[in-house]
């Protein structure tokens, strides 16, 4: 029997709710982006063209380019109806005021990464898509690299509100996921793994850009692994628990599947 094949984000997304990952990887509805994906996902956008491309030019390209490259993003979301913006602070307005508010505040956030972090980086491989084997366990892993530096750094971009901590940077999975798929990738360990934070305010857009770097360790990966294959074992038995609708994952702002969810309060 095939392997199933996780990604980081899929233990992410069932250790919040199990019945969002029903609904999204065994059902396969369709999910509805928010506000805040739509502009993370533009930064990355915009991040991914630039640095391409400086693996040969050695050199970031205009500000503007990569502003347009954001902004062409989320207007076609929008136009392909992939955004709820009925969320954030954009729920009182009209669509047009909520494309143009959505999409401004995108170009600021990639204005702040590009002049705050886009200088520090120089990319050997960018956007690297790696499936690998796992031969201890029951399931293998995927997942794509956002860049690997000149030093063999993983590096991954984050666009939040709120202040990422080393406590933050130290628990999360995906460095211990991203480390383990480069070694398979380059046949060596990576150097570092660095979270490149983009921090804004919702009423203001003042940002600050800033790295975290967090150390990994086989514990590390090997803890990492093991709940990977408590997640897998609920899925075989056919469990996927709802998140407590008192959580912030549960509301139509956070959760892709809120309007398709039979354990919403409607």
């Amino acid at each position: 029997m095939e392997k199933p094949i996780y990604h980081q984000s899929t233990l992410n997304q069932f250790e919040y709710c199990g019945w969002n990952y029903y609904l999204s990887v065994i059902e396969q509805k369709p999910r509805i982006g928010s506000v805040f994906t739509a502009r993370g996902s533009g930064c990355h956008t915009a991040r991914k063209v630039n640095l391409r491309q400086k693996i040969r030019s050695k050199k970031n390209l205009l500000l503007s380019d990569c502003q347009d490259a954001a902004r062409d993003y989320v207007a076609k979301e929008i136009s392909d109806d992939k955004i709820d913006l009925k969320t954030g602070e954009l729920i009182l307005l009209s669509k047009k005021r909520a494309k143009a508010n959505l999409v401004d505040t995108t170009v600021k956030l990639v204005t702040a990464d590009y002049d705050g972090l886009h200088s520090k980086i120089m990319p050997v491989e960018v956007e690297i898509s790696k499936d690998i084997e796992l031969k201890n366990w029951p399931f293998n892993l995927s997942g794509t690299l956002d860049c690997v530096d000149a030093k063999s750094g993983i590096n991954d971009l984050k666009i939040t509100k709120m202040v990422w901590s080393q406590d933050k940077a130290d628990e999360a999975y995906q460095p211990a996921v991203y480390s383990l798929l480069y070694k398979v990738h380059a046949g060596k360990n990576a150097s570092s793994f660095g979270y490149h934070i983009v921090q804004y305010s919702s009423r203001t857009y003042r940002t600050k850009t800033y790295p975290v770097i967090t150390v990994i360790t086989d514990e590390r990966i090997l803890s990492v692994l093991r709940r990977f294959n408590a997640m897998h074992e609920a899925i075989k038995a056919g469990i996927f628990p709802p998140a407590n609708s008192g959580t912030w994952k549960c509301s139509p702002t956070w959760c892709e599947q809120y309007h398709n969810c039979k354990y919403v309060r409607k």
